[in-house]
């Protein structure tokens, strides 16, 4: 062998333990979130049979879209759009989704998950629940959102950690895993915006991790496809960008949702997040993004990121 295929030689040796060292950067786990409200002068009356119609075929479309495009989606109805799926969702009308009420056919047919989301003016976590079983599907231990802010408002998301009865419903009992959506007053607070998951201590607490404590909580209310800041893949995007390119901690556990208010579905939206889904194809295929159920990031955090606590600040937020 010359010298020169031994400096050669030598030369990919010291590239490739260069290449095997440096560390792979962790991917961004993503799950789109759509919420639908009680009524209230903000909301639609789900209960209007016109109203519901129209809203069901626009969740249907973009249920298909999500599932179209591998992504993930977090369902979170409170009890009046529950109510309307078990009064209308008969006959002729469920024969676009497989013979089933649309709930029961994202999470069957779709692979999707169903989250309670209560506001609790009338019925709480455990009623909800209630009326998602009433339907045929079993939901998740996920709370689809909560307010956090003040710390002793009269929601008290510390009532999950030994699980809840039902109001309407006495004989109900639902029992939550994992808290997502800490909120304040029509968001018009400090509502929580990081990265991250780890074990809130309690209401005064709440970003201060307590290994003790049962209850998860899944950060990053970072990025929003209609009606908030951050508005669709542009954040996402940078988000990304920032991870692997070493702007933000290199063993973090980085989580996210994008997030779709029911009311503002339309033909337009839709079509947007297809467009964007497709524009986050390569950073999926690449497995800078993951797309997961919330079930499915608090499970991964339990199990290969062995339950560390991790947080940092919305990255798409940064100055």
């Amino acid at each position: 062998m010359t010298n020169a295929s031994r400096m050669l030689g030598a030369m990919l040796i010291a590239f490739s333990a260069a290449a095997a060292e440096k560390p792979t950067a962790p991917p961004l786990y993503l799950t789109i979130v759509v919420h639908n409200e009680e009524v209230n002068p903000r909301q639609p009356n789900w209960l209007d049979k016109d109203i519901y119609f129209r809203s069901r075929d626009l969740v249907r479309r973009l249920a298909l879209t999500i599932k179209s495009k591998s992504a993930m989606l977090n369902f979170q109805s409170d009890w009046t759009f529950l109510k309307a799926v078990a009064e209308y969702d008969k006959a002729d009308v469920i024969e676009n989704t497989g013979g089933k009420n649309i709930i029961r056919w994202m999470v069957e047919d779709l692979g999707f998950e169903a989250d309670p989301h209560a506001h609790e003016t009338k019925y709480n976590y455990a009623d909800i629940g209630y009326l998602h079983t009433q339907l045929g599907v079993t939901p998740s231990s996920n709370v689809g959102g909560f307010m956090f802010l003040p710390p002793d408002n009269p929601q008290g998301w510390e009532q999950h950690e030994n699980g809840v009865k039902g109001r309407v419903y006495p004989d109900a009992f639902w029992k939550a895993d994992v808290l997502w959506g800490a909120a304040t007053g029509l968001h018009k607070g400090a509502d929580e915006r990081r990265h991250g998951v780890w074990k809130p201590k309690d209401r005064f607490n709440f970003y201060e991790h307590d290994p003790a404590r049962r209850l998860i909580y899944i950060g990053g209310n970072c990025f929003n496809w209609a009606g908030m800041p951050n508005a669709g893949i542009e954040a996402i995007h940078k988000t990304v960008a920032a991870i692997a390119g070493g702007q933000a901690p290199a063993g973090g556990y980085y989580t996210a949702n994008s997030f779709i208010a029911q009311r503002s579905l339309s033909d337009e939206l839709i079509a947007k997040v297809a467009a964007d889904l497709d524009g986050l194809a390569p950073l999926v295929k690449e497995g800078k993004i993951v797309w997961s159920s919330l079930t499915a990031t608090a499970r991964r955090w339990r199990s290969e990121y062995q339950g560390k606590p991790f947080q940092f600040p919305c990255i798409a937020e940064a100055k």
